[in-house]
Order: C-alpha cells, then sequence, then structure tokens
C-alpha cells in the first residue's frame, strides 16, 4: 500500500509491511476466504515541526468476504495493540465496509482507543456522498466505505469526500476520503 508523505515536513523513521492473513509476514498470503491479497503498510513519521513522533498505517480489505474483513479488523485491532499507547496512529484506508454499519468498523473503533475521525470532525464537506462511486457521478446515501481513523488524543478541524473531477473524467472509482488532524 502506498503512502505519500510531504518530504520536507515528515521524516520516516521505520516502516513495515503485513498481509492481511493467518500468516501475515508470508508476501501475498490469502486467508479467511478472500481471493485477492490484501495488505498493511505501516510509517513511523516524526514530524520534522513540532519533533512528534507518530505511525501512519494504510490498507485495503476485501472487496467480497465478510469474514475476511472481520479478521482483518481482529488483526489491525491487535497490531495496534502493541504500538505504544502514548504513540498516535492513524489508519485509513479502503475497508470496503460502511462505517457505522459493520462489524469490522465496531471491531477497530470499539474500545480499541480509535476513532472515526469522521465523526469527530467540527466539520464535514459533502457528508451525504458514498465514497465509492464506480467511475460513475456519485451517490448521496452517505455510505462510507473508506475511513480516517486515529488514536487519541485528536482533535479533527475537518473531514471530506473530495468529489473532484477532471473535464468530467474520476481520478478513481472511489472520492478520497481526508481529515484534517490535530494531536
Amino acid at each position: 500500500m502506498a503512502v505519500f508523505y510531504r518530504r520536507d515536513r515528515f521524516e520516516p523513521l521505520a516502516f513495515d509491511h503485513f498481509w492481511l492473513s493467518d500468516t501475515p509476514v508470508v508476501i501475498g498470503s490469502t486467508s479467511w476466504g478472500n481471493r485477492l491479497p490484501q495488505m498493511v503498510t505501516r510509517v513511523r513519521f516524526r514530524d520534522r515541526t513540532s519533533g512528534r513522533v507518530f505511525e501512519f498505517w494504510n490498507t485495503h480489505f476485501d472487496h467480497q468476504s465478510e469474514p475476511a474483513r472481520q479478521r482483518s479488523a481482529a488483526l489491525l485491532r491487535d497490531r495496534i495493540a502493541a504500538v505504544d499507547p502514548a504513540l498516535p496512529v492513524v489508519l485509513v484506508g479502503d475497508f470496503n465496509a460502511i462505517a457505522g454499519a459493520s462489524h469490522a468498523h465496531t471491531v477497530l473503533t470499539d474500545g480499541t482507543g480509535l476513532a472515526d475521525t469522521w465523526t469527530l470532525a467540527k466539520q464535514r464537506k459533502n457528508e451525504d456522498m458514498n465514497s465509492s462511486n464506480g467511475f460513475r457521478e456519485g451517490r448521496r446515501e452517505s455510505k462510507r466505505i473508506d475511513w480516517v481513523l486515529a488514536r487519541p488524543p485528536v482533535a479533527v478541524d475537518e473531514s471530506e469526500i473530495v468529489i473532484y473531477t477532471e473535464d468530467g473524467v474520476l481520478p478513481s472509482d472511489h472520492y478520497p476520503v481526508t481529515a484534517t488532524l490535530r494531536f
């Protein structure tokens, strides 16, 4: 999973990858009913401005198997629990499950210390948009399958589903979901 960052602002201190399966250290491994390998990339950053260290995790859950999504959430929950609790963690991804209505979302937000930044945001833009668009005009059904979760203490100034097109062309089958965070 790619993690893009501003090199002038953030310094990567360490990184790792693991796969969402019974054998997370085996590259490309699958389990739990998913036919395609899914993974997580985690990067420990230092903010060059404040000196604060935090972790940023990016993932993609299976699009067909609910058991795979639930087991993936449990694996992530356990791995994040092993990170020093004083260290902020941001988890983003295409979770292929509707926030607030899926067991995977509950596994990651109930008692883990992770909060859905969308619900914490002081302001939300395009909050009725679905985050997945299938390369077609977006629908306004409030179905957000792309999440930004963070381990508090965190303040969320704004969250947005960015409905950008250029000359009527969508750059992805998902709209970006953004959050402006302060630790």
